[in-house]
C-alpha cells in the first residue's frame, strides 16, 4: 500500500510542477504564425487578445491538467496540459489543448474545433 502511495504521490508532484512550469512559462506577449496581427499578451493571471493592435477581449486564464475541460472528457496523463480562458465581461470559458510550450513556441488546439495554433513570443 505505502508504494502505491508513494507512486501516487510522485505523479502528482510531477504534474503538479509541470503546471507550475506552464503557468509562468506562458507569460509574455505571443504572436500567431498565421496572423502576425493576432497577439496573445499573458500577464498575472490575465489574457488580452489583441487584433491589429485593438483590444478584443479580456480573460481570465489557468492551466491545469484535468478532465473535463469546458464539458468535454479529455485524457489526462503526466504529458497533457490545457490552457482554459474565461472571458470577463461574460464568464464564456474557451478551453485548449497545449500541444507545446517553451520560452520560443506556444502551440495549442482548441477543443471544439481540432486545428492547432501555433504563436511565437514577440
Amino acid at each position: 500500500m505505502k508504494t502505491t502511495f508513494i507512486s501516487l504521490s510522485g505523479f502528482l508532484l510531477i504534474l503538479s510542477i509541470t503546471t507550475i512550469q506552464e503557468d509562468e512559462l506562458i507569460i509574455g506577449t505571443w504572436v500567431s504564425e498565421s496572423d502576425p496581427s493576432n497577439k496573445w499578451v499573458f500577464i498575472g493571471s490575465e489574457c488580452l487578445r489583441y487584433s491589429q493592435g485593438k483590444l478584443l477581449n479580456k480573460y481570465s486564464f489557468k492551466i491545469n491538467n484535468s478532465s473535463p475541460q469546458c464539458e468535454y472528457d479529455v485524457p489526462v496523463n503526466s504529458n497533457t496540459s490545457y490552457l482554459e480562458l474565461t472571458k470577463r465581461d461574460n464568464g464564456s470559458k474557451f478551453c485548449y489543448e497545449i500541444a507545446s510550450l517553451n520560452d520560443k513556441y506556444l502551440t495549442i488546439r482548441y477543443l471544439n474545433a481540432g486545428r492547432f495554433m501555433v504563436f511565437k513570443r514577440g
